[in-house]
């Protein structure tokens, strides 16, 4: 697939920092919650494979739609095969809070907090 044209410069480069900002806070503010939970919810034995659980699926959720994308542009055009990645994720989280229900109120998390011993 060739590209035809120059690039062209960034509109406001000021307005794009601020809003990268903005979300790699957001994206830092998800990955610690959720890896507070992943700790705070396995046993001290269970841990190591619990954390290796959560990044390989971490991983795994990033990587694939990449791949995804890259196998439908080698037969669809580039509007065709963004507007069927942009449905496919509108769907995915318009389902999310359907499909991912827990089923029961897990029980209450311990604080995280070290205590000191004297």
């Amino acid at each position: 697939m060739q590209v035809h044209g120059r690039a062209r410069p960034c509109p406001s480069r000021p307005w794009n920092t601020l809003v990268c900002a903005v979300a790699d806070a957001g994206v830092g503010a998800v990955l610690r919650g959720s890896l507070t939970a992943v700790i705070s919810t396995s046993d001290p034995d269970d841990r190591a494979g619990a954390l290796a659980t959560f990044f390989t699926a971490g991983y795994t959720g990033v990587s694939l739609p990449v791949v995804g994308v890259g196998l439908v542009l080698q037969h669809l055009s580039p509007q065709v095969t963004l507007l069927v990645f942009a449905l496919a994720a509108a769907l995915g989280i318009l389902a999310a809070p359907v499909l991912v229900r827990p089923t029961k109120r897990p029980a209450a998390v311990p604080s995280l907090r070290r205590t000191r011993v004297r």
